[in-house]
């Protein structure tokens, strides 16, 4: 136990802020009972780390992270109408801890992909005339490229009829692309310099 209390002394040292990456879609392909659970363990998680009253930070002779970051993963999975949605419910996973609780402050939450492996592509759905933006990639599960317009992500924690409706429904599996000329271009990605700039901009300045 020393030991390990020693090891994430080192490591939290210094440390101020923090980002928590969350899969939420694939929680909500999972069904209700996981998805509840992976609510718990977030919810329990961001107390611990951002709560100055967790015990834990007297173990590591330290005070919380100033701040904490919620990231719903694999966003460029999702449309982009739907991105938004990620985040708000990201939010809701820990809104029973926030609650009346005047030490947890409120999560700011928002969603990222660090590997890119769609693009963003106009669409018009047959029989319509509404143009709508999805996303298309290559999908392992098909062996060709897929366009997806919707994956059915709502801003609330959903209730049973939803989980119904989805029983069986996994969301696609995008392959990225590969990476060209010797890393010059970098490794697309979906908001991650956003993301870095929110975190830790005013340290870079």
């Amino acid at each position: 136990q020393n030991a390990t209390a020693t090891f994430f002394r080192r490591m939290l040292k210094g440390a101020r802020y923090h980002l928590l990456l969350v899969d939420v879609i694939d929680a909500l392909a999972s069904g209700k009972a996981p998805f509840n659970e992976t609510a718990e363990i977030l919810e329990a998680v961001y107390r611990v780390f951002t709560s100055q009253r967790s015990g834990i930070w007297r173990l590591f002779d330290r005070g919380a992270f100033e701040k904490v970051v919620l990231l719903a993963t694999k966003a460029d999975t999702v449309p982009p109408n739907q991105r938004a949605a990620l985040s708000k419910l990201l939010t809701e996973m820990c809104a029973g801890v926030v609650a009346g609780a005047a030490a947890v402050p409120r999560p700011d939450a928002s969603y990222v992909a660090a590997v890119r492996a769609t693009t963003d592509v106009p669409h018009t759905p047959a029989g319509t005339a509404e143009r709508v933006i999805a996303v298309k990639g290559y999908c392992a599960d098909v062996g060709k490229e897929r366009l997806l317009i919707s994956l059915d992500i709502p801003e609330e924690i959903p209730d049973r009829a939803y989980f119904a409706r989805r029983q069986g429904q996994r969301p696609p599996r995008f392959v990225p692309p590969a990476v060209e000329g010797r890393g010059k271009l970098g490794i697309p990605n979906l908001r991650l310099g956003q993301v870095i700039q929110d975190l830790v901009g005013d340290l870079l300045k």
